[in-house]
């Protein structure tokens, strides 16, 4: 269920910037009825004009984000609703406290992860990564930075973000060619602007 809408703007007070990209800026915003904090992201239709090729998948970080909720797909970061207000979509979601898992690896004793926790996060991630699949979209640039935590302790759980150049494939057999991502972590099949799909992003 929506809990509220981001049109009334004045139930947020907004305490600072998370992030800043190419295409758009995170903000921590608190709700002044229910206190609670959330990430609110504005994309400008510039940029995802920038992001995607062909009209289809202008709007598809919203899209599919909805999409994952509606169906509950597991370790995906929820979306709680989103409006366009001229040239910028604002997308609201679930704040985490955790920080992403490039941040939390630097902090381990040698940069290395505990077995454990690596297991852990390993099957939740393995886990949003077949929802996904099920729901015929590839996310296109699996990496750390994009892996948030749910809070700062060692059993947090792990939530897959930032759908900007995902692609909702018509079947399972459908594939893309298009080079994208971020170096480094992009598959080889991506590199050689071959066709690919779901495993380009197990390989990430």
């Amino acid at each position: 269920q929506r809990q509220m809408c981001i049109r009334d703007r004045e139930q947020y007070e907004l305490l600072k910037k998370i992030d800043a990209g190419a295409n758009g800026i995170v903000l921590l915003a608190k709700h002044r009825l229910s206190e609670t904090c959330y990430a609110i992201k504005g994309l400008s239709k510039a940029g995802m004009k920038k992001m995607f090729v062909g009209s289809r998948e202008q709007t598809a970080e919203v899209q599919l984000l909805w999409q994952c909720v509606e169906t509950k797909c597991p370790h995906i970061l929820p979306i709680v609703e989103m409006d366009m207000e001229g040239d910028t979509c604002y997308i609201v979601t679930k704040f985490l406290a955790g920080g992403n898992l490039y941040e939390m690896m630097a902090k381990q004793p040698n940069k290395l992860v505990p077995e454990l926790m690596a297991r852990k996060l390993f099957k939740q991630l393995a886990l949003g990564l077949e929802g996904l699949k099920r729901r015929l979209i590839i996310h296109r640039d699996i990496k750390p930075l994009n892996i948030l935590l749910g809070d700062q302790t060692s059993d947090a759980n792990v939530y897959i973000a930032d759908f900007g150049i995902a692609a909702l494939l018509r079947d399972e057999e459908d594939t893309r060619e298009l080079k994208i991502g971020t170096s480094g972590f992009q598959a080889p099949e991506v590199i050689q602007k071959k066709p690919y799909s779901f495993p380009c992003d197990v390989w990430s």
